[in-house]
């Protein structure tokens, strides 16, 4: 769980592995030629996703090139972001959201960035629970605190992360702190083991006043 400062992709259409050492945002696979907007910590934390599962991102990374390369690589993708763009379901993650009507409960709900963007926290952390499946796997990606001032309002810590987990019925697969990239992140990876109601930790979330919260472009 310490920083790192190396990190393994794995292209999504033909497997190879490929050692990254800068923070490349467009990998080319020397293999097939394929190109991913991951980032290469995101590409070794979604390496076990299989052709034919399902996948809810919160918010739309790249305006859509997140919800393209899910879809080229076979997984049924849904995305959600209150402005609407890119294709995704202008939802308020803030409101109980209707899991069955967007094709949900779902495989993997990756979180790239977006959560902090939301106001009310146990809401949009309550979605993302019942969201997932269990058996599925969140990814979740929030900038480290301290960092990224005025980006967002809400970082979770690691101290957060844990317990969230701990009281959720998560088992946490790897948690990093990426630092190759302008400010630091914190990245989880996280198996849902058990269904059970959800809970908010009482580890505090680090308030980094005057951060974007809502819809913005």
């Amino acid at each position: 769980m310490n920083a790192v400062s190396r990190y393994r992709a794995v292209c999504k259409i033909c497997h190879m592995d490929m050692e990254s050492f800068e923070p490349i945002t467009d990998l080319t696979c020397v293999r097939c030629q394929a190109r991913t907007p991951l980032w290469p910590w995101e590409s070794a934390m979604l390496k076990d996703m299989q052709v034919g599962q399902t996948m809810c991102e919160l918010g739309c990374k790249q305006y859509g090139s997140y919800k393209k390369f899910f879809q080229r690589c076979g997984v049924s993708h849904v995305s959600i972001d209150l402005n609407g763009l890119g294709e995704s379901l202008a939802l308020d993650l803030q409101s109980p959201l209707d899991v069955a009507a967007i094709g949900g409960p779902f495989d993997w709900v990756t979180n790239f960035g977006t959560t902090e963007h939301v106001e009310d926290q146990p809401a949009v952390w309550a979605n993302v629970h019942r969201l997932l499946k269990v058996g599925g796997t969140l990814v979740s990606q929030t900038p480290h605190p301290g960092d990224w001032r005025k980006h967002g309002r809400w970082y979770p810590t690691k101290l957060w992360y844990q317990e969230l987990c701990d009281l959720n019925g998560y088992e946490i697969d790897t948690m990093l702190t990426a630092c190759n990239v302008p400010q630091r992140l914190i990245c989880l990876k996280a198996v849902k083991r058990h269904d059970v109601p959800f809970l908010f930790p009482n580890e505090p979330l680090y308030d980094s006043e005057g951060g974007k919260v809502g819809a913005y472009v």
